[in-house]
């Protein structure tokens, strides 16, 4: 059906009285309009420069596929920047292909191709290194060295926050027994103890995100989701997770739970403790810190908010990341693919746990480089069980193509890459 919408917009349907009607009906489709539409506007990117050549865009040929990948590495996209991959670009044209009224197939993939999009991205990555620009190409995980690192500095941020909290309460009973002494200062001072405190409880509630991204594979749509009360954690020690959202838009938002059993030993015991102290926070207004007063709603926004977070929370020396490489909002989801990859975890679970229907989708977010450490067995013990003793409600559809996964941040530091290449 999305290869009859296809055909129907390249054929004036925007104009026609049914137009609306026809988009509710695709919106129920396999593949979600907006992709669909996506992948029109990529494809004209390509047929438009096969007009200079000229050349007939459904003829197939590497000569020509290697051409445009060469124009595409000159090409500046809205962004101020060449696209990072041409994954979108080549999926667009298998969709249009096998939707043509000859249907020509998807010769835009394996071999050839997929060699092409190993030599671009590379070309990218250096032209990106060459002009100081960030490049989700370069974008990396966090070692396994890091957690501890990363444990220490909760502990301590919690540890500071519990004591702002017990010096407000001795503060309030102490201004309670002066109330008739004139202090000038004390407002004011009151106030900077106010905001020292609220720092301090943001401070714990981001490294909270980071785990929970860490252990449940997040995407920053889905903490845009979050709201307070949707982490709980039963009488035996287990967390659970409700999930609003998995990416962005308002598609496949059927809430689910994921959830990971009581850790049985004391490193996810401490990380378990950090979360739940957060989300116990709460400002002066008595709103829960850990929230979307903490990060807004708009995923991109989020992404950045937490991205910025990390860069102010945490020192690349201190992570043992290498220089030239950087960590942003998406490397935590990357780090737990890539870890539980390294520990020769079952792929079946990967795709389950990340959310992903295909093995190349869920190999888009593998490192297969990754060192791995001991401590991702401590970390992932609940997916590496024998028992599978990590649960989810499958609710949710998964990722199935190079658009879903452009649109899931994996190819950019700064979102999508050329989401609308007009």
């Amino acid at each position: 059906m999305e290869g009859v919408y296809a055909n129907l917009s390249s054929h004036g349907l925007a104009q026609r009285p049914e137009a609306a009607a026809a988009r509710q009906l695709i919106a129920h489709g396999k593949r979600k309009i907006a992709t669909v539409d996506m992948y029109l506007r990529t494809f004209e990117v390509y047929a438009t420069y096969c007009q200079t050549l000229p050349a007939d865009p459904y003829q197939f040929s590497v000569e020509l596929a290697f051409l445009f990948a060469a124009y595409m590495l000159t090409r500046i996209s809205r962004t101020g920047r060449p696209v990072q991959s041409l994954r979108m670009y080549f999926s667009a044209m298998n969709f249009c292909f096998k939707v043509h009224r000859d249907n020509l197939g998807e010769p835009w993939k394996g071999g050839a191709i997929t060699d092409l999009n190993t030599m671009y991205e590379r070309a990218y990555k250096l032209w990106a290194v060459t002009n100081n620009i960030r490049c989700g190409l370069l974008r990396t995980e966090l070692p396994g060295q890091a957690i501890p690192v990363l444990l220490r500095q909760s502990k301590e941020a919690a540890a500071i926050s519990a004591a702002a909290t017990q010096h407000a309460g001795l503060a309030a009973v102490s201004t309670g027994r002066q109330a008739q002494c004139y202090r000038p200062q004390a407002p004011r001072r009151q106030t900077l103890a106010i905001a020292a405190r609220l720092e301090a409880h943001q401070t714990v509630a981001w490294f909270a995100v980071f785990w929970i991204m860490l252990l449940f594979w997040f995407r920053a749509d889905t903490i845009a989701g979050y709201q307070p009360g949707d982490i709980v954690f039963n009488e035996f020690g287990a967390m659970s997770f409700l999930v609003r959202r998995v990416k962005r838009g308002t598609a496949h938002v059927q809430p689910f739970r994921k959830t990971i059993p009581p850790p049985s030993n004391p490193l996810l015991r401490e990380i378990f403790a950090v979360i739940r102290y957060a989300t116990t926070l709460k400002d002066a207004d008595d709103s829960f810190v850990l929230s979307a007063e903490l990060w807004g709603t708009e995923p991109k926004r989020v992404s950045d908010l937490i991205t910025d977070a990390m860069n102010r929370l945490l020192d690349s020396n201190d992570l043992f990341i290498a220089p030239g490489s950087f960590v942003s909002s998406h490397s935590w989801r990357k780090t737990g693919a890539s870890a539980f990859a390294a520990l020769n975890g079952d792929w079946h679970v990967i795709k389950r746990w990340g959310h992903w229907l295909s093995s190349s989708s869920a190999e888009s977010y593998i490192n297969d480089k990754f060192q791995t450490d001991p401590i991702f067995r401590l970390l992932f013990e609940f997916l590496l069980a024998p028992s599978a003793t990590a649960a989810m409600d499958w609710a949710w559809a998964g990722y199935v193509t190079a658009a879903d996964l452009a649109a899931d941040g994996v190819f950019g530091a700064d979102g999508p890459i050329d989401a609308d290449p007009a």
